[in-house]
């Protein structure tokens, strides 16, 4: 999207990264190669917290290409490298040096006295490299000759790891954001995988130009995925159900550029949800409130700015409302709705606003409120191919001779229902405050993924359904 519109050049370019963009850096210093260990940073020219380093110079990510690869080395990144610059440790002239390979392990009982006695600290203060330090353990270990094959290389990756981790610049994206997210704090996203999340993109239907509202209990994850795929053109209603700030969440990694952040209009939820049954009175004065005769000028024009200024806050604060207002009865394209408590009540207060034909998407991490609201939309006839669904996930390792999955995997990530909104019925959609009575004489639905059959009234975008049970 071009960004010659607003006159405002976005955070980073295409292919490289910027200064005061974000990034996410994984750090290879795990024992395993597929434990990633990954850290968000905003790229400064100095020192900044990555991981476990407090003060470690960042200074080489500027102007690097995402992709690009750094060497740690003294709290400071060194680059940027390809892979190969970066992995540049000749495993097989280290295997020489050892005498070869051995057949099995079944004789091995650690390293060595020489191999544990090794001063690697001293050896880093003397300025060697990964190389020197990978090399000079090998050297004092005394059952690294008699290692097979594959566990050398075990062995040299998980040394060269420890002691020359590898730095990978990733850039932020809708699944690279869902991925680490996920790998550091799952709680502030309720556990939304990037397969989960590109499930939600993909039922939802988010396009360009649409108006779409996502009630957001993932601390902006959801909404940046969004706002990344409208691509600067439509509305998006980020819809709050706590006080606070869109910025201050996982919202702030994604690099959207100011087009793209203008169709983002963040609004607290709650009372759309539970709107109070009587307006709030009136401020009244306070009973030791003196008289405006009784300030002195100084003290009366401080007085009245600040209430200028709260009149201007005020002000700001209603026309904001009016503007949500005014986009939510023009009626929404999609809804989405991430909650892990109040999940339905969200999801009905704001069905209405839905259009007929459009999909809504739903998601849980628990599966008990989205079994009931499947059972109400079933009832209640107004949706049609409705689907439940748990979504799985598991990575495989890739290597020569020994490509299996991945042992320690991640179990479920949340449920997904979703289905298309119909006036089936003919009649005006319920409202959330209307209470639901469903009578007993329906006949059974099917068990399958699609509802039961509309009635003669249905609207004519549903789909085809299957005969009633």
């Amino acid at each position: 999207v071009s960004t010659q519109s607003t006159g405002a050049a976005p955070l980073c370019t295409m292919d490289r990264c910027e200064l005061g963009c974000s990034a996410i850096l994984n750090v290879g210093d795990t024992k395993q190669e597929l434990e990633r260990n990954f850290s968000f940073v905003k790229v400064v020219k100095g020192k900044t917290r990555v991981g476990k380093y407090n003060q470690c110079n960042v200074s080489a990510l500027v102007g690097a290409k995402w992709g690009s690869f750094f060497q740690l080395k003294s709290n400071a990144l060194h680059g940027p490298l390809t892979k190969a610059e970066a992995y540049n440790i000749d495993h097989e002239a280290l295997v020489a040096l050892a005498g070869g390979s051995g057949i099995n392990n079944k004789t091995i009982y650690g390293e060595g006295e020489a191999a544990q006695t090794t001063d690697v600290n001293q050896l880093k203060e003397e300025g060697a490299g990964g190389a020197e330090i990978l090399e000079k353990l090998v050297e004092n270990s005394t059952t690294f000759a008699q290692r097979t094959k594959f566990s050398q290389t075990k062995f040299m990756t998980q040394k060269q790891r420890k002691h020359a981790p590898v730095v990978e610049l990733i850039k932020p994206t809708a699944r690279t954001v869902s991925e680490a997210a996920f790998a550091k704090f799952p709680n502030k996203t309720i556990g939304i995988r990037q397969d989960s999340l590109g499930q939600i993109l993909q039922l939802s239907g988010v396009a360009a130009g649409a108006n779409v509202l996502v009630v957001d209990g993932t601390s902006g994850l959801a909404s940046g995925a969004v706002a990344e795929r409208m691509g600067g053109q439509g509305c998006l209603l980020c819809g709050l159900t706590i006080q606070t700030q869109l910025e201050q969440g996982v919202f702030q990694w994604f690099n959207l550029d100011a087009s793209e952040r203008a169709v983002v209009k963040p609004f607290y939820a709650m009372p759309h949800i539970h709107p109070a049954a009587d307006p709030a009175p009136a401020e009244a004065a306070a009973p030791g409130a003196r008289a405006e005769k009784e300030y002195t000028p100084e003290e009366l024009e401080k007085r009245n700015k600040f209430l200028a200024d709260k009149q201007a806050r005020r002000e700001a604060k209603r026309l904001e409302e009016q503007e949500i207002n005014r986009v939510l009865d023009a009626g929404l394209d999609s809804l989405i709705v991430c909650l892990s408590c109040g999940t339905m009540e969200a999801f009905e207060a704001f069905l209405p606003r839905l259009r007929y034909g459009c999909p809504f998407v739903i998601y849980c991490d628990f599966m008990e409120p989205l079994s009931e609201g499947l059972h109400a939309l079933r009832s209640r006839k107004c949706a049609v191919r409705l689907h439940l669904q748990e979504t799985w996930f598991r990575e495989y390792q890739v290597l020569p001779e020994r490509t299996h999955p991945v042992m320690s995997t991640s179990a479920t990530s949340g449920y997904i229902l979703s289905g298309i909104f119909v006036n089936a019925a003919g009649a005006p959609p319920a409202t959330a405050s209307s209470k639901r009575k469903h009578s007993g004489g329906d006949p059974e639905q099917p068990s399958s993924g699609d509802a039961g059959p509309a009635s003669k009234k249905a609207c004519a975008a549903s789909a085809e359904e299957p005969a009633p049970a």
